[in-house]
């Protein structure tokens, strides 16, 4: 006979599948800065943020993993970057779009299964949660 998961339980569950999943896309964005950090960057010649950031960074898997997030981040709020300076509008509007979705939702995934995580384990420290 089976018994239905507690609700302590259930968060738990939820924690650790976020953490898998996580996992999985951070391994999967290191595949993609390994193997297309340099066409994202061809397509972002003129981006002061690349420039620096190649520069700077150097070619090291962590150097790469920076910059692959960095150009993320520019990407998915490209009217914010434009404004700061660090995305060129000529390069944001001739960014392929199917590139973008490689490197954009994924890093969107990995927020929100950090959020998750944060906001579980804030309910089990400051809330009492988790007597199992």
């Amino acid at each position: 006979m089976t018994r239905a998961l507690s609700w302590e339980e259930i968060l738990l569950l939820t924690v650790a599948v976020s953490a898998f999943l996580g996992f999985l896309l951070a391994l999967y964005m290191t595949f993609i800065a390994h193997k297309y950090l340099d066409e994202f960057e061809a397509h972002l010649k003129r981006s002061s943020l690349v420039i620096n950031n190649r520069k700077y960074m150097g070619d090291s898997l962590v150097g790469r993993m920076y910059r692959l997030l960095q150009i993320s981040s520019c990407l998915s709020m490209p009217g914010f970057s434009i404004r700061k300076g660090q995305l060129d509008p000529n390069d944001a509007l001739e960014f392929p779009e199917h590139l973008a979705r490689k490197i954009v939702w994924p890093s969107r995934f990995i927020l929100l299964f950090v959020l998750i995580i944060m906001l579980v384990g804030g309910y089990g420290k400051y809330f009492n949660g988790f007597k199992l």
